[in-house]
């Protein structure tokens, strides 16, 4: 949990996922709904993938 990726995947997939169930209540399906429940998603993808680390941490 201390990972600076995990740290930082916690609260934007909460924001994914707020997004998700504020537009779905709404019954809206738009492009712009799309990218706001996405792109947090495909940011923490990216940080699974590249593993961004605590500056100064030696691993």
């Amino acid at each position: 949990m201390t990972e600076l990726w995990i740290a930082a995947a916690i609260p934007l997939s909460r924001a994914s996922l707020l997004a998700l169930v504020h537009d779905a209540a709404r019954d809206r399906r738009t492009l712009g709904v799309f990218v706001t429940t996405f792109t947090p998603l495909f940011v923490v993808l990216l940080m699974m993938v590249f593993h961004p680390a605590w500056s100064g941490v030696e691993r």
